[in-house]
């Protein structure tokens, strides 16, 4: 009986159960499954005669550790694996391309089927080309499906043992080199002593990689002297494509390329060559081995811009399992918001370069798209005066203050986790013994009553107000800033108030940066925008809400002290 592809790959890993890792053995189940599929037409079908028939470049490439793997098996197990029959045209692509990815997590870098579908329909939108550059990808997923399409040329150092074998299994029509696109690009003119130029480029290299060391030149001219010097991975891609691309690339970046500070000079290259035409911010989660949110960058070479269409499609997703999937449906709504915006612009707009420029060319759709509820926040302060806030108050970040062990003064060091969800500090638990400099410094950063705490590392946005730190010893940790305000210009309860909305949160949420341990940056909190009323208005509100706050405040202390005093009774 024969066996499918799936059927047989699963066989193997039984059989292989205790003997290799599952990496080991999903990679020596793909090598049998080509070794099986080619074998069959051929009239030796010994491993020996197998890899005797081989190129050099393709056993280098993904069969190098196949003939030792199979040396260490039990002549029960080589018995039982020979004899097993495979049917390579049937296969369930998806399920093998989750099995790869599950099992190679660390080492690959793959695609979700959902993803894939997306870029493919993408594709086909932004072009009628046949034939299609594909540098630095490393998931056979994607390559398969292009293949189907077009005429497919691809280059990469990144995992191309598995895309080696997956063109093998699968018979796909593409031609691969395992070369490095930066150091030695693989595809050259007829003469070889320049780059070959393609009609249009797909590409999502790993994320997270960066480059070892900058370089001194490039024979190639791709490389601004910036991006030589850079050890950023993500600007050489772009001027690598930018090289090799006639019309309109599509590449994939993590979210920290979009906002990324030190990026933001080669970004405001980009925009002002006017080769960004569309951004498209995708949910996160999408992508198999990282839940880092993917963003899809539409460059056009040949029709230059000076806006941007950006499409926010962060919350068009259906949960499934433990990754979020697009299905057709969403498919479809995006590429609508791609090629014919409605007139709603809840999940799009176009951001001009005055806007980007304003915004340090930050990319990442979520800063320039205002959501329908935002707009129904902002509408009820339509009527008042905008303030900048680092007008208002002083801000104060503060330094990392080590404490001693059992020697100098004690202090206090408050952390996010101290502030309470209703937003009034009154008590700290973590303590500290200081002397000499760091006493210092916990002195320069002392809070005081009225000072307003905002978490800006890690959690965003959490927010408390001071009331009881007259005769207390205590300083912020690294992740919150002390809002000193200026009462003069503005009520302390009222900023307190306004920073506990829900448009203050989305504010400061869209300007928040970083995949994995967001952050809020000094010039951002300066620069966020406080609505004004006048100080009789403000101290008016204090009094409505504040103090009715307060007495809340004093009946959950009151409940909560007998609740104690309930489970204290043994």
């Amino acid at each position: 009986m024969k066996l499918s592809v799936n059927s047989f790959l699963f066989r193997v890993l039984d059989l292989l159960r205790g003997n290799f890792s599952i990496q080991q053995s999903v990679t020596f189940g793909l090598q049998l499954i080509a070794w099986k599929k080619m074998s069959q037409s051929a009239n030796d079908q010994s491993i020996v005669g197998f890899l005797a028939s081989l190129p050099d470049d393709l056993v280098h490439l993904s069969f190098d550790d196949f003939r030792y793997r199979y040396d260490q098996l039990s002549q029960n197990l080589l018995t039982q694996i020979t004899n097993m029959q495979l049917d390579p045209t049937e296969v369930d692509y998806e399920q093998l391309f989750e099995t790869m990815a599950s099992s190679f997590k660390g080492e690959g870098f793959f695609y979700s089927t959902s993803l894939i579908r997306l870029i493919q329909q993408l594709l086909s939108m932004e072009t009628d080309s046949e034939e299609l550059y594909a540098p630095f990808v490393c998931d056979p997923g994607l390559l398969h499906a292009l293949a189907t399409n077009y005429s497919v040329l691809a280059e990469s150092s990144f995992s191309t043992r598995f895309i080696g074998l997956y063109k093998i299994i699968f018979d796909l029509d593409f031609e691969l080199k395992n070369s490095d696109p930066l150091q030695a690009p693989g595809y050259l003119d007829a003469q070889g002593l320049s780059l070959r130029k393609f009609v249009n480029t797909v590409s999502i290299p790993p994320f997270g990689y960066r480059l070892h060391k900058p370089v001194d030149s490039d024979i190639f001219m791709r490389f601004d002297e910036d991006t030589l010097k850079s050890r950023h991975f993500e600007p050489r891609v772009i001027s690598h494509i930018a090289a090799q691309t006639k019309e309109k690339a599509i590449v994939g970046f993590p979210e920290s390329f979009a906002n990324q500070q030190s990026l933001s000079k080669f970004r405001a290259n980009y925009v002002a060559n006017g080769w960004v035409s569309k951004v498209i911010r995708l949910p996160g989660n999408l992508l198999n081995n990282t839940a880092l949110p993917c963003l899809l960058f539409v460059f056009d070479f040949a029709n230059k811009s000076d806006e941007i269409l950006m499409v926010d499609a962060s919350e068009i997703y259906t949960k499934h399992k433990r990754n979020n999937i697009l299905t057709q449906e969403e498919i479809t709504a995006i590429l609508a918001l791609c090629e014919a915006p409605s007139e709603k612009h809840e999940f799009w707009c176009k951001a001009s370069i005055d806007d980007l420029s304003a915004n340090n060319y930050n990319l990442d759709p979520r800063r320039y798209v205002v959501s329908a509820s935002e707009c129904e926040y902002m509408a009820k302060f339509k009527d008042y005066e905008a303030c900048r806030l680092g007008d208002l108050v002083e801000i104060i970040r503060p330094q990392q203050v080590n404490g001693q062990e059992n020697e100098g003064e004690t202090w206090s060091e408050v952390l996010c986790n101290d502030i309470p969800d209703f937003g009034y500090m009154d008590s700290v638990e973590r303590t500290k013994h200081l002397t000499n400099k760091e006493l210092d410094k916990a002195k320069r950063y002392k809070i005081f009553n009225k000072d307003i705490l905002l978490s800006v590392r890690g959690t965003i946005g959490k927010v408390a107000i001071v009331s009881e730190a007259e005769d207390k010893q205590w300083y912020p940790s690294q992740s919150l800033v002390i809002l000193r305000p200026n009462q003069q210009r503005i009520v302390p309860e009222y900023l307190y108030l306004y920073m506990k909305s829900t448009l203050f949160n989305t504010v400061i949420d869209k300007r928040a940066i970083g995949s994995v341990i967001r952050n809020l940056s000094a010039r951002e909190i300066d620069e966020l925008q406080i609505p004004m009323m006048s100080l009789a208005a403000q101290q008016e509100l204090k009094e409505q809400k504040f103090q009715e706050g307060e007495k809340l405040i004093k009946v959950i202390k009151e409940a909560t002290a007998k609740l104690n005093s309930i489970a204290d009774f043994f």
